[in-house]
């Protein structure tokens, strides 16, 4: 059976937790705890409905919904995250395409000025029956994690004045257009040509990440840093502080022979620049740490001791000192 998500949050390189939990983002602790137990108890095979196969039903259980559990439930974890998806709202925000939407509840959400109230009520009718049919367990989530980003999008919106950043609701403002019955009225988005004032250059979208990966390392995120920064070179391979702070975080990841890669590719941009002098010892110093030989059992111990020590050696090591 395959778990794999593909929309919402996956879509931008992230596991939606709440959504496997069938929860929204700003979920309390005691609501996540509630979730898991009856969660629990319709997929634990000694508890879960005889229709249903109890093989698939461990495995959901063990897959999915308890590594979720697992980690929202501690809270130094669990603040992090929510860190994270606030910027990836403000990333949504600037490059999210609503026409990549797979699921007209996301849609809905994404036009309605009650979008809270609709946002909530939705969430708490898809996870109703998340798990009552398995083998609709992965689009069911991937539901709930296309309108956890809707949310993610319209909140940061509400947060960020309409003129400090473009967004592509500035560039396909929303215009009636002729009903296509009597009974339903539809309101699409209308193209515009493109726009230098609405639409951020690639050097803009640069920065953006290249700021994003910053407040990650700075929060020690190191894995969606690396993803922003990744995503930075594919506009820029040539760019030093991309290439710089990927070197960094591989160094503090004690990977230096991954993080000399990218300090040499940064060194043939500005050798001079002294960030990068700073990062240049420290890759020295790992090298020269990895390159020790690894002593172990009583060498080691002898070595720290000045070359000594009381434990004899041989067979009589084993049985004690002959008598």
């Amino acid at each position: 059976m395959s778990f794999q998500i593909k929309q919402g949050l996956a879509e931008f390189g992230y596991t939606d937790h709440y959504a496997v939990l069938g929860l929204p983002v700003d979920a309390a602790v005691s609501d996540i705890r509630k979730r898991y137990v009856k969660l629990a108890r319709i997929l634990h095979p000694d508890s879960c409905v005889p229709s249903m196969d109890k093989g698939q039903a461990s495995q959901v259980l063990s897959k999915l919904v308890n590594p979720a559990y697992q980690f929202l439930s501690q809270d130094k974890e669990r603040t992090d995250y929510d860190m994270l998806l606030k910027l990836v709202g403000q990333r949504a925000n600037l490059e999210f395409d609503s026409a990549r939407l797979h699921h007209q509840t996301a849609k809905d959400l994404l036009t309605s000025d009650q979008y809270q109230a609709l946002y909530l009520s939705t969430v708490q009718s898809l996870a109703e029956n998340q798990y009552s049919q398995l083998n609709r367990v992965v689009n069911v989530i991937e539901q709930l994690s296309e309108l956890n980003l809707m949310f993610l999008l319209r909140r940061e919106l509400m947060q960020t004045p309409r003129n400090s950043q473009p967004s592509f609701f500035e560039a396909a403002p929303a215009i009636a257009t002729q009903p296509s019955s009597p009974e339903v009225s539809v309101t699409t988005p209308a193209k515009k040509p493109v726009d230098q004032k609405t639409v951020p250059p690639s050097d803009e979208f640069l920065r953006q990440y290249v700021r994003r990966a910053e407040d990650y390392i700075e929060k020690n995120l190191y894995q969606p840093a690396i993803q922003e920064l990744r995503s930075a070179q594919k506009l820029d391979p040539q760019n030093f502080r991309c290439n710089l702070l990927l070197g960094v975080i591989y160094l503090k990841l004690k990977q230096p022979k991954m993080a000399k890669g990218y300090l040499f590719k940064a060194q043939t941009l500005e050798p001079r620049n002294a960030e990068l002098l700073q990062e240049m010892n420290e890759l020295k110093k790992q090298e020269a740490l990895a390159a020790r030989p690894v002593q172990s059992g009583v060498k080691a111990a002898a070595a720290q001791a000045g070359g000594k020590t009381d434990k004899p050696s041989g067979f009589f090591g084993l049985f004690g000192k002959k008598k």
